[in-house]
Order: structure tokens, then C-alpha cells, then sequence
């Protein structure tokens, strides 16, 4: 009985060794569980935070796109100033190139189109300006190939300062067949510089 009742208690021992190793295994599982789910937790916060604070580079990139459409033209002193006249009388266009004036400088398009009224832009950047004005008459490039003292002479056919006769050749009339004498007597009507210098030289070769 003595030997049996010794088996039991220590039987009993072993028993209470073993649930209190249970109990602490049980309780060391849920002590990890409980603490290391709000580790996580705060770590998922903290990488939200992070995400939070960084940049929009989408929303930057479309704000440098705005600010480049947005930069406005002006006129430079480096700006190629075109005026174009339009005669309607005879459609012809003529072109003068020029610096811009003074006050030109730092225009935008609106300003030009506001101080010029009666103008067409027909191009507005910072490297080169087109104004077109339409007119209702003929252009003024026009001259009469004629005969001054015998000798071939150019007039303007509109005149210019009260002043007809622009200059008189060294090729006498006499010297060409008699069907160009006959032209230049009645007077030939030439356009631009170009088309005179062409007619002249033709007569004196």
C-alpha cells in the first residue's frame, strides 16, 4: 500500500508538471499572437504613411506640362517684323522685312492684334512676325519703259514726289529693230525691279 500510494503521487507530480508546461507553451503561443499582431499592424500603417508622403509625380508632371502650354509669345528684338500689302487691283502682294520698332517689343498677339486693328496676323512667334493689310488699289511697282531724248528711260507710272522720270539709259532707241522702237514709243508697262532690270539689260546686250 505504501509503494502504491507513492506511485500515485508521483504520478500525480508528473501529471502536474506536464499541464503546467502546457499551460505555459499555451500561454507563450497566445502572447506572440497577441503582441506580434500589432506589430504588424503598425507596420502596414507606417508604410501607408510613407506612401501618403511621397510626391505626386503624376500630378507634378501635368502641372510642367500646364506651365509649358501656358508660356505666352512675345515679340523679341530679335523678332523678324514681316509686312505684307495686299493690292487687290492688281493681286499683287508686297513684302517688307524689317527689326520690330521699339515699341513692339515685349507684345503679345493680343496687344498687336488690339494696336493694329486693320492688320491680319497670319503668324505670331517669338522668331518671326507676318501682318498682312489688303488694299484696295494697284501696287505702286510699276514703270513705264519709254524714250527720253532719244533715249531709252524708265518712268514711275504713278509719280513719285511729283517726279515722273526715274532715269535715262546709255542704250539709244535707234539702236534696236524697229518693232521694240515702236514698243518703247507707246511705252511698256513693267512690274517690280526684278522684271525692269531684266527688260534693260535684254536692250543693251
Amino acid at each position: 500500500m505504501m509503494y502504491s500510494y507513492k506511485t500515485k503521487r508521483k504520478n500525480n507530480a508528473y501529471a502536474l508538471i506536464i499541464l503546467i508546461i502546457l499551460g505555459l507553451i499555451t500561454f507563450v503561443y497566445f502572447y506572440n499572437i497577441n503582441v506580434k499582431a500589432p506589430k504588424n499592424n503598425m507596420t502596414t500603417k507606417n508604410y501607408s504613411i510613407k506612401n501618403d508622403d511621397k510626391p505626386d509625380i503624376s500630378a507634378s508632371s501635368s502641372t510642367q506640362v500646364a506651365s509649358v502650354y501656358n508660356i505666352v509669345e512675345k515679340i523679341t528684338p530679335n523678332t523678324e517684323i514681316v509686312y505684307q500689302y495686299f493690292y487687290e487691283l492688281d493681286q499683287k502682294t508686297v513684302e517688307e522685312k524689317e527689326v520690330p520698332p521699339y515699341y513692339m517689343i515685349n507684345m503679345t498677339e493680343e496687344e498687336l492684334k488690339n494696336k493694329y486693328s486693320d492688320w491680319q496676323i497670319k503668324i505670331f512667334s517669338s522668331k518671326q512676325v507676318v501682318m498682312q493689310k489688303n488694299l484696295k488699289e494697284k501696287s505702286p511697282f510699276y514703270f513705264k519703259i519709254g524714250e527720253k531724248d532719244g533715249y531709252i528711260a524708265v518712268y514711275y507710272e504713278k509719280p513719285v514726289n511729283g517726279i515722273s522720270l526715274r532715269e535715262i539709259t546709255d542704250t539709244p532707241v535707234n539702236t534696236l529693230p524697229k518693232d521694240e522702237q515702236d514698243k518703247i514709243k507707246n511705252g511698256i508697262t513693267v512690274y517690280g525691279e526684278d522684271e525692269l532690270i531684266k527688260i534693260l539689260e535684254d536692250y543693251s546686250s
